[in-house]
């Protein structure tokens, strides 16, 4: 774990590796992170006003 934290902190991968590779890994890692995030929010969300989903019908 922490050789991935390294990776994506300081971009220290293999050194056959592009800086362009690493720099999309990192930018997938956050992305992920994020919509992770935001998938939570919406569900947390949707839990409090759940008759809205049923008004659209």
């Amino acid at each position: 774990m922490k050789y991935w934290t390294d990776f994506i902190t300081k971009g220290k991968g293999p050194k056959e590796w592009n800086p362009t590779l690493i720099w999309c890994g990192r930018i997938a890692y956050y992305y992920l992170i994020l919509m992770g995030l935001f998938i939570l929010y919406l569900v947390q969300k949707q839990q409090t006003t759940v008759p809205f989903i049923y008004n659209n019908f």
